[in-house]
């Protein structure tokens, strides 16, 4: 455990040895550095009073004083060392690790930097939302400078530099390169988190959440659905853990099954008479889900979800009746908010004819009539308040899935082996890596294995190894060695670089489990070499009664474009006990339950269809998750703010005039899609998509027509 409350675990980190002291050897400098021992009383000391610190600001439960928190991934202790005029050594201890800040000198210092990794609304490639004295547009950084000039004698001001004024293209558009990101990231707690324990949803993923059905008007013509689920994003993944009496079935001597007793504890419910303790505890441990829902709620609230309530968004075509259902909810909130502010008209009307005419701008009357930010808890149940707000959501999930950005910089230092073409390459930052993505609403990984929007037959069989049995009819996966940012052959040309992002890997299909030829390679779970890397135990799992096969050669990998990737695989969604919704095959009969068949869609996204029936067209860049949630969610309430408005006016209802030219609001320009980069990058635009192979050494190299 990170920490002594479930909360106290750091949701990121900007930490990383690579910002520890370089001078650790005694002797070798008159100062040097010596990492301490976690064993350090001074570990103990931090622990407990950053802890306090968190704990008080998260109102946790208890005193402050009795909780307390590991230091973030990528950080650590080190006693300075200094010799004295006396002949002894003094030594400070300090925190290094952060890419911020070139160290810390005592626990305090560090608490707003410990309170901004907490706050995952703030990027945490924009350090200048951190209130820690070394963020120099902080509140501590000022009062430290003013009371530095204060006492300094003389002091006056500084005198810069003009900087250089950035050169625009013809177009007027600025590039942005690899170059011009903040320094690169420690390893992120995320990354080993969701790949080493093989989490179905990560943080900040978009997915679907399970509600008591609201069912459309009995004057529904049929073409509305019911509404069974909700669109929201994953704030944060909890580990629960409880203590329960071992159980046995009465006369059997044996142990009842672990998910029925956690079942049991987990709701309070009474266990059957048939099921009695054993004098004997155990342990149960689940993941719960907090959710945050689209629809302009108040940002405050998240929804509790247990993982059976949640399913990936790509299921979305088989939700709310698909894409006609999809329409049909569209349809009806516009037909709502026509009919509301036809009421609305009448009432403004009746003001103005007793002459007190609405003096309320805009805004205050959006906010009010349409869009107060409700806990979700509280929406009204009405159908006409649920559809609107769904509809909303709705929308905003479709600018969310078509947005993509690229994650977590890899620092590439000269020392590494790598090959000299290569190297020149990361080194000039021709090339930069990466070690994740947001592509269509799901957090991806290098390590991960994804679905690729390829049929089994459309793949080289000059280079691959002939499909297994049925393998045509099931998705293709590459298990992603590299994410790479690049710049283009098709180079924009002097003042505009533009770049493409690839992915580099090895190609696999799915394969029955009992079909073996000797040359092939089959991944396991655990194929990772000891003490390298993750241990991705449990990451590769197959769906039931079948395995990864791999299809290229050992020496040999394959290159293909973002565009190609259809999506996250989720081997174990349409199994019984890990969702409430879908039909299990394994388990005939179901539909009696309240489960749904599930339809290719489903399939897909497990891996037993093709992925071109399943897939993200994301094309929208930005810079990372926080602006791709918030311009969607800005975008479409003006969107739709804009409609009221213009319908308002239509029904005879004018904007009160402006008292003076302090209440004017200037019109921004609108930001253009994806700026900096989006415009720029290259992702051969799907018909144009293609995929390569190269052998290890020269990755990228060699590309096969045809693929």
């Amino acid at each position: 455990m990170q920490g002594t409350h479930a909360k106290l675990v750091w949701p990121r980190t900007d930490g990383s040895d690579q910002n520890w002291p370089k001078e650790t050897t005694p002797r070798a400098t008159p100062t040097w550095y010596e990492k301490l021992p976690l064993s350090d009383p001074k570990y103990k000391l931090y622990h407990e009073k950053i802890g306090a610190h968190l704990a008080k600001a998260l109102n946790l439960p208890g005193r402050p004083e009795s909780h307390k928190i590991l230091l973030p991934p990528g950080y650590a202790l080190f006693g300075h060392h200094q010799p004295r005029d006396n002949g002894e050594i003094r030594v400070d201890v300090y925190m290094f690790g952060s890419k911020y800040a070139n160290k810390f000198r005592s626990a305090p210092e560090f608490f707003e930097h410990a309170s901004w990794l907490f706050d995952i609304e703030k990027p945490i490639s924009d350090h200048t939302q951190c209130g820690c004295k070394y963020n120099n547009k902080s509140d501590l950084a000022r009062t430290k400078r003013s009371s530095f000039v204060a006492s300094s004698p003389g002091a006056g001001p500084s005198k810069r530099l003009a900087s250089s004024p950035l050169k625009s293209s013809a177009k007027k558009r600025r590039s942005q390169s690899p170059s011009s990101e903040p320094e690169p990231t420690g390893v992120v707690p995320d990354r080993a988190q969701d790949l080493q324990h093989a989490r179905r949803f990560r943080r900040g993923e978009l997915v679907w959440f399970r509600i008591d059905t609201i069912s459309p008007p009995a004057s529904n013509d049929g073409t509305l659905p019911s509404i069974t689920h909700w669109p929201g994003l994953v704030s944060q993944i909890e580990l629960k853990s409880r203590v329960i009496p071992l159980t046995s079935a009465l006369g059997s001597g044996e142990i009842a099954n672990s998910t029925l007793r956690a079942a049991y504890a987990i709701t309070g419910a009474t266990p059957p008479a048939s099921v009695q303790p054993t004098g004997q505890e155990e342990t149960v441990r689940w993941w719960q889900y907090r959710i945050r829902p689209l629809g302009l709620f108040n940002s405050n609230e998240d929804v509790i979800k247990d993982i059976k309530d949640l399913l990936p968004y790509a299921v979305g075509d088989e939700l709310l009746g698909g894409e006609t259902g999809w329409d049909a909810i569209g349809n009806e909130g516009t037909r709502i908010i026509a009919e509301g502010v036809a009421v609305e008209a009448k009432e403004y009307q009746a003001l103005a004819a007793s002459g007190k005419p609405s003096s309320a701008p805009l805004e205050e009357l959006w906010k009010a009539k349409w869009a107060r930010r409700i806990r979700f808890s509280e929406m009204p149940k009405k159908w006409e308040t649920v559809v609107f707000r769904l509809a909303m959501a709705l929308k905003t999930g479709f600018k969310i899935l078509n947005s993509w950005s690229q994650t977590d910089r890899i620092d590439v230092l000269p020392e590494m082996e790598l090959n000299p073409e290569d190297k020149a390459d990361l080194l000039s930052q021709k090339r930069t890596l990466y070690q994740g993505l947001w592509w269509g609403g799901e957090r991806i990984w290098v390590d991960d294995m994804v679905r690729l929007k390829k049929d089994r037959t459309e793949l080289p069989a000059d280079q691959l190894l002939p499909p297994s049995p049925g393998a045509e009819d099931r998705a293709v996966f590459l298990k992603i060695r590299a994410i790479a940012l690049e710049v283009s052959p098709d180079n924009g040309g002097e003042k505009v670089t533009t770049w493409r992002c690839l992915l580099y890997g090895d190609i696999f299909e799915l394969a029955p489990t009992g079909y073996s030829p000797d040359e092939d390679i089959f991944l396991t779970p655990l194929s990772t070499t000891p003490g390298q890397g993750l241990e991705l135990v449990g990451a590769y799992r197959a769906p039931k009664t079948f395995k990864y096969r791999q299809l290229n050669a050992a020496g040999m990998e394959v290159t293909c474009d973002i565009i190609d990737v259809a999506g996250r695989c989720y081997p174990d969604l349409l199994e019984y006990d890990t969702q409430n919704w879908f039909v299990d095959e394994s388990r005939p009969g179901e539909e009696s339950k309240g489960r749904v068949v599930p339809g290719v869609v489903s399939r897909a996204i497990s891996g037993m269809a093709s992925g071109t029936k399943a897939y993200s067209k994301s094309d929208d860049w930005q810079e990372d998750l926080y602006v791709i949630v918030s311009t969607a969610t800005k975008s479409v309430e003006s969107d739709m703010k804009k409609f009221y408005g213009d319908l308002l006016e239509k029904s005879g209802w004018k904007p009160p005039a402006p008292k003076d030219d302090k209440d004017k609001v200037s019109a921004k320009a609108p930001r253009a899609s994806g700026a900096g980069q989006s415009a720029s990058m290259v992702t051969n635009g799907g018909a144009g998509a293609t995929m390569g192979m190269s052998s290890a050494a020269a990755a990228g190299k060699a590309v096969i027509a045809g693929a």
